[in-house]
């Protein structure tokens, strides 16, 4: 190898010469005669760079154009699209602040609260057996939350129907259980009141009758006290009927005035 060859450039060296030699800065240098540059790039520079930046501005340019076209022509036409929306939305907002249903009067509801797992109620009615149905007037979880409502509570208030739905939705509830809403709260639930023990026995095995031997022993083992809770258990067949007719005849003849009720629960009458 001779030294020429030794220190001849690279392959990449030789094409970046070439382009040099060839770009027309060099070219017009050499002949002496200037150049006019625009934006400070050759027309190489140029025509590198418009398939990059040159469309997409271009692109942008065009949609700007576009659109102060369309708001030009929404300007000038009263019933455009956007001004036919205008009503629709104001009706909107004021069905959302009347529950959904635009200016309409409030209704008067009342039934029995039935509490779901998620928080929300429904007033059932007793005309139809207390059964869900989808007229039934709805409460919403945070009022069911504020004031503490229970299963069971008969209430009475007022409420809103919303556009598509056929139950109302209540807003404002005057009584519970015969009650204001303040004068409810104030109340103490069944565990958190004082217990008191039955001052009054009924004795029942004074009274002549069949039975009058069980009634006896239970007058002695098992006595009956007035706003006691008692619990019959005992095998079938073995007289829990009997039982329960001795004292409810014991306590007709002994006690006229004790009101006397018996519910018999999945029993033939």
């Amino acid at each position: 190898m001779t030294e020429n060859q030794g220190k001849s450039p690279s392959p990449r060296r030789r094409r970046k010469r070439r382009r040099n030699s060839l770009s027309p800065s060099t070219a017009d240098t050499s002949a002496g005669e200037p150049i006019k540059t625009v934006g400070g790039s050759d027309e190489n520079d140029g025509a590198q760079t418009k398939p990059r930046s040159g469309r997409p501005r271009r692109r942008r340019n065009e949609a700007l154009v576009q659109l102060e076209e369309q708001r030009q022509q929404r300007d000038g036409k009263p019933n455009s699209n956007r001004d036919a929306r205008g009503p629709r939305d104001s009706a909107a907002q004021n069905g959302r602040g009347n529950g959904g249903g635009g200016k309409q009067e409030s209704q008067s509801c009342a039934g029995i609260v039935d509490i779901r797992k998620d928080g929300t109620g429904f007033l059932r009615q007793p005309s139809n057996d207390l059964m869900a149905k989808d007229s039934d007037p709805m409460l919403p979880k945070a009022l069911v939350k504020r004031l503490a409502l229970k299963n069971g509570s008969l209430i009475e208030g007022s409420g809103f129907c919303s556009s598509g739905h056929q139950s109302a939705r209540i807003n404002k509830i005057e009584t519970i259980d015969g009650q204001t809403p303040n004068e409810y709260r104030r109340n103490k639930s069944f565990k958190k009141r004082t217990v008191i023990d039955p001052d009054f026995h009924y004795e029942l095995g004074l009274h002549p009758q069949e039975g009058q031997l069980s009634m006896r022993v239970i007058d002695l083992l098992s006595p009956i006290g007035r706003g006691q809770r008692a619990l019959l258990v005992a095998p079938p067949r073995t007289g829990k009927t009997t039982i329960m007719m001795d004292i409810a005849s014991a306590m007709e003849a002994l006690y006229p005035d004790v009101h006397l009720i018996v519910l018999l629960i999945d029993e033939r009458p």
